[in-house]
């Protein structure tokens, strides 16, 4: 158990107790820089040893490149790619400049984000980790909220982590969200005793 984090670790073994019963369940931890959300990630992969787990983190040096993040999160789906239907595997080629031709469709885009995911879920459940979704590009963000509304019964689970801030990931808006609170003092100093191998004198 995480120090002090009882209430996510909760929520988070909740997600994934939904995904093992052959549901989707969706999830945003959102907090300030440094506050722990990429520990909860990591707790997160650490317990989903049953699961297919696909993690990937925005980068904010490539927040200006359409479906950069997209791109990373699908990487290990694309060998499905030509199992998808004509509209959607165009709409996805052109996203990822496997093709040339106009802007894709961002709902075929979507679609085809939603079919790739969910397919391989049939025969294991899967478990999209995002983290620093503050930096994802737009298009990305605006793709993946859309796939989150859109699972339901399928064993797919999806959480987010995303720092408070004034360029919010305004895409997941919505989508269940949790706010990852700074410890509580005694937390903290449990915390440093861990660290430290000893306890902290008050």
């Amino acid at each position: 158990m995480l120090v002090g984090r009882v209430t996510e670790v909760t929520a988070l073994d909740q997600t994934l107790t939904t995904v093992r019963n052959g549901m989707s369940s969706t999830l945003v931890l959102r907090g300030q820089a440094g506050i722990g959300k990429t520990a909860l990630l990591d707790w997160t992969a650490e317990h989903a040893a049953d699961m297919r787990v696909i993690r990937v983190s925005g980068v904010e040096s490539e927040m200006d490149l359409g479906y950069a993040t997209l791109h990373q999160l699908l990487m290990p789906f694309l060998g499905s790619l030509d199992g998808l239907p004509h509209p959607q595997r165009e709409a996805l080629r052109s996203a990822f400049g496997l093709v040339a031709g106009p802007p894709p469709d961002r709902f075929l885009v979507g679609l085809a984000t939603l079919t790739l995911i969910t397919g391989p879920s049939t025969r294991q459940p899967v478990l999209c980790l995002i983290d620093d979704a503050q930096w994802l590009d737009q298009v990305s963000v605006e793709v993946l909220g859309f796939v989150a509304r859109r699972l339901f019964a399928d064993p797919v689970g999806v959480v987010f982590a995303a720092r408070d801030s004034e360029r919010r990931a305004a895409g997941l808006d919505g989508l269940p969200a949790l706010t990852v609170s700074p410890l509580s003092a005694e937390g903290a100093s449990e915390l440093l005793a861990k660290t430290l191998g000893s306890p902290v004198n008050q």
